[in-house]
């Protein structure tokens, strides 16, 4: 999953140096982790429970189960390979798993399952594909708040525990945090000039 080539025309601009980049990258791993977690609890999937659709391969080996959250202004789809939060008429951002370097894509037009089928949408970047980056952390932050007032906190500190990949775990009120962290820092962002609408 790690060797798809992302396009460097589509990179979004952010604000994060090097050691906050780290950590994002870090971060998102763990919060696929985490999203893993909810949709194998035991009482039930809390992403169906939240308000996803869930969508699956015809060939469970072809590709991670997508989930797509609608609102009014954007949607959120996650993959166990990352989310995309965007529009139907302006695309939006998608965040990888293993790598936070996010991409502006198109929005997609079919159920996809693959991250090769993600960066074949790649775009050129826009303001519009910047706010939807800092949407993304946004709406993370607000699941999380979600998930501790539904399960409460020993829950996710129970999950985090759970993770195999012991050195990459992040205490919980640390990493929701740095998400904070993030937003703050891609909140400063030089804006992309373009004629598109915003």
């Amino acid at each position: 999953m790690r060797g798809y080539k992302i396009p460097i025309q589509s990179r979004i601009p952010h604000h994060l140096d090097a050691s906050l980049l780290r950590r994002a990258s870090r971060h998102m791993q763990q919060q696929c982790w985490l999203w893993g977690c909810d949709v194998r609890h035991n009482d039930g999937n809390l992403l169906l429970e939240y308000g996803f659709a869930r969508y699956r391969p015809d060939n469970p080996l072809a590709g991670s189960s997508l989930y797509v959250h609608t609102t009014a202004t954007h949607s959120v789809m996650l993959w166990g390979f990352g989310m995309y939060v965007g529009d139907v008429e302006h695309g939006g951002a998608f965040i990888f798993r293993h790598l936070f370097d996010p991409v502006a894509v198109s929005h997609p037009s079919a159920q996809i399952f693959t991250p090769e089928a993600v960066t074949h949408a790649a775009c050129a970047p826009q303001a519009i594909h910047q706010h939807y980056l800092l949407t993304a952390l946004s709406w993370i932050t607000a699941y999380e708040d979600w998930v501790i007032k539904r399960m409460g906190m020993s829950y996710r500190h129970q999950s985090i525990g759970n993770w195999p990949k012991k050195s990459l775990q992040i205490e919980y009120t640390a990493f929701v945090a740095a998400w904070h962290q993030c937003a703050h820092a891609m909140a400063y962002a030089p804006d992309i000039h373009t004629n598109s609408p915003t």
